[in-house]
């Protein structure tokens, strides 16, 4: 809970006064480093709540928020579409 909570308050910092594409790097980059700062807390963030944790939910619920309220996860693009552009993006990374 605590890497969820601190996870969470890092990104939200991170997009204050940011939208869109800005916002989302933005919380990218909050996101990594936290996950670079406290490596084992960032972890165990992303394990999902265990059925009926109300609060564990609620806490990843305010974390996909931010996200959200940056515009993440509502682009009009299709998710298959989406998903092999990332597959594209990484396979031309690796290679370069």
């Amino acid at each position: 809970m605590l890497g969820v909570h601190e996870l969470t308050a890092a990104m939200s910092a991170a997009a204050v006064g940011r939208s869109g594409r800005d916002a989302l790097c933005a919380i990218a980059l909050a996101y990594r480093g936290y996950a670079a700062r406290h490596p084992g807390l960032a972890a165990a963030s992303i394990r999902a709540p265990a059925p009926g944790d109300a609060e564990h939910e609620a806490a990843g619920e305010a974390a996909v928020g931010v996200l959200l309220a940056a515009g993440g996860f509502g682009l009009p693009q299709s998710v298959d579409g989406t998903f092999a552009r990332i597959i594209d993006s990484v396979d031309v990374t690796f290679a370069g």
